[in-house]
């Protein structure tokens, strides 16, 4: 009988360490809003570079674990993805519009509780104003 007891009293332990995700809160992020930054959906020529910066802080008493970025170009996606343990998350970076019709930027943050929140801008081509030059120099609408 005290085996058995020895036996599933860690088991019932450690199955008291996970997080209840029905409690758990998402944490914040939110795009900086200063003059200097893009927050909002915009549209771009070809090419052009615009600033996006975010915060991120935990709603629970857990730190930030990941940070994930997709770029959602027409039908070809591209993800990176990056650890961390923090309390406050702070990113800004210059993000260039490419030669498709949109690009979709989505901005995830997970805490150590599995809870995530994502925010997203979308960047629409310019098509009216755009010049597409190759690489021997020529140019064309």
């Amino acid at each position: 009988m005290i085996r058995i007891v020895a036996l599933i009293l860690p088991v019932l332990m450690l199955a008291g360490c996970n997080y209840d995700d029905d409690t758990l809160l998402a944490p914040v992020v939110s795009f900086k809003t200063d003059t200097c930054y893009t927050y909002n959906d915009t549209t771009l020529v070809y090419k052009d570079s615009v600033l996006v910066g975010i915060t991120a802080e935990p709603s629970n008493d857990l730190n930030l674990t990941h940070f994930n970025y997709t770029i959602l170009e027409d039908s070809v996606e591209t993800s990176v993805d990056s650890g961390m343990n923090t309390s406050l998350f702070d990113y800004e970076r210059y993000i260039r519009k490419s030669s498709k019709n949109t690009d979709k930027w989505i901005f995830t943050i997970r805490d150590k509780g599995g809870a995530s929140a994502s925010i997203s801008i979308v960047l629409n081509l310019d098509t009216l104003s755009a010049i597409v030059s190759d690489n021997n120099g020529r140019t064309g609408k």
